[in-house]
């Protein structure tokens, strides 16, 4: 098999250990024999089992970025141009309430990740609150006055949405669209707010 091909296959495998079990509990012996290879031939295609975990977290970001982009999910950050966080939090909260494994893994605590897996994991986040940051520039306006507000509500919403769709991935919350109003209106408000500035 082209090691390509390999690769795509140990990571497909590799995803579902990864979801069932978490960094600790993941073992490269059962990925092995879940496509029928031996740990040799596994470690041919990847020479660690922390370079697995990082392919695993990389095709997990992919698979729900394609899952939001599917569900039209990225179309609704442009309601935080009118400073309304309520519909991205219904439609990504919805998303984590289809999507449970995979999201309970993206939005739990990374303990047991190698460092270059969390790197990444890190990196989409802050690319993610930077993406925020913009489309929220575009309610406050891009100016010295507002500057700190707008990294500061930009870190919220993103730090909110993670916690809302963890709690909802993990059982937490049974009701998104309930979950969704109850932190976006609060945020909503702040955002509605005067500036102090």
């Amino acid at each position: 098999m082209p090691i390509n091909e390999r690769r795509r296959q140990i990571v497909d495998a590799a995803v579902d250990e990864y979801l069932d079990k978490g960094f600790y509990g993941a073992r490269v012996d059962s990925i092995a024999a879940a496509i029928g290879v031996s740990k040799p031939v596994l470690y041919g295609a990847f020479e660690s089992k922390d370079l697995i975990s990082v392919a695993v977290v990389e095709e997990t970001h992919r698979r729900e970025a394609i899952g939001l982009m599917q569900a039209g999910v990225l179309a609704l950050y442009d309601h935080l141009h009118r400073g309304e966080v309520v519909p991205l939090y219904k439609s990504i909260f919805q998303f984590a309430s289809e999507n449970t494994r995979l999201c309970e893994f993206l939005y739990s605590d990374f303990r047991g990740a190698p460092p270059e897996a969390i790197e990444f994991h890190d990196d989409v986040f802050k690319q993610r609150a930077a993406g925020i940051a913009w489309h929220l520039g575009q309610f406050l306006g891009e100016n010295p006055q507002v500057e700190e507000r707008l990294i500061v509500f930009a870190d919220l919403i993103s730090t909110l949405g993670r916690r809302g769709m963890l709690l909802v991935a993990s059982g937490q919350s049974a009701d998104p669209a309930w979950l969704a109003e109850e932190l976006g209106t609060v945020l909503e408000r702040g955002l509605q707010a005067p500036s102090a500035t």
